[in-house]
């Protein structure tokens, strides 16, 4: 993600070619990379987000807890949605992912819990 141009992920540039926002550097342009005009904030929020509900999943192993990450991930991917015009729109993709990978966890673990018993 850090290495995408930032007119992929930002409204202003598609629509007026410009970039602006709190985390832009003043300098930059909407062909500069995503590292360089924003900072390394972008990418490694969106590493924390999608990798903290996947360990506590998997720190827990319970299938209660799979679900409530399916949640957490949908709720991310709404989240991603609702900031459409900047690059927080990347959310949205990892969100829907994670939230089929994480749905089908769960059902897999409770699969397994029925057929155990």
């Amino acid at each position: 993600m850090a290495a995408m141009p930032v007119g992929s992920v930002s409204l202003g540039c598609a629509k007026g070619d410009s970039l602006s926002g709190p985390l832009a550097h003043a300098d930059a342009t909407c062909d500069d990379s995503i590292r360089y005009a924003l900072g390394l904030s972008p990418p490694v929020q969106v590493a924390m987000v999608l990798a903290i509900p996947a360990v506590v999943a998997a720190l827990v192993l319970r299938t209660w807890v799979a679900a409530l990450v399916a949640g957490c991930y949908a709720v991310i991917a709404v989240f991603g949605l609702m900031n459409w015009t900047d690059w927080r729109i990347t959310f949205l993709v990892a969100g829907v992912v994670g939230t089929i990978l994480a749905g089908t966890t769960a059902l897999v673990q409770f699969a397994l819990l029925r057929s155990s018993r």
